[in-house]
């Protein structure tokens, strides 16, 4: 069996699991299923579709969970997921890391730029180069991002 059949079958698997810990959630909750599609938004088809394990929106996926009370937060199988070793870009991100904390001693205290907003260009005197967002930057606003997904969607469920 090649790689890709593998991982397929993998994600049916998981896809079934979850649908029958939704379904339990659900049925121990007293809920049809047409009362959830209401709470959530969906249609009753698509509640049937998670439930059965069919490939669905994530968005509906992380829905349902909600609206049922399961917590669906990856705990991933490491050996899955282990980032490669690379201590190539550990050795390019110390060097911007230094980079970074050079510029940050040349600037005047009131321009330091450890907390900006990825989005803002930032200016510095020396030059009219704008700076680019710093990896560690883009972690942070991606967390916000998703920190503000996740509040909007559970306020969307308690509704």
């Amino acid at each position: 069996m090649d790689h890709r059949r593998e991982l397929h079958d993998k994600a049916d698997a998981m896809r079934r699991r979850i649908g029958e810990a939704l379904r339990s959630a659900r049925e121990r909750q007293g809920s049809k299923q047409s009362d959830i599609a209401q709470k959530v938004g969906v249609s009753r088809a698509t509640v049937i579709a998670i439930e059965s394990g069919q490939s669905v929106s994530t968005l509906n996926l992380l829905l349902m969970a909600a609206a049922v009370g399961v917590n669906l937060n990856p705990q991933p199988d490491p050996a899955i997921v282990t980032p490669p070793r690379r201590p190539m870009l550990r050795e390019m991100m110390r060097a911007e890391r230094e980079r970074q904390a050079m510029l940050q001693a040349k600037l005047p205290s009131r321009q330091r730029v450890g907390s900006a907003s990825f989005t803002a260009p930032v200016s510095y005197p020396e030059s009219n180069v704008r700076r680019r967002p710093t990896l560690r930057e883009m972690m942070r606003a991606e967390r916000e991002r998703q920190a503000m997904l996740q509040t909007n969607l559970l306020h969307k469920v308690a509704q």
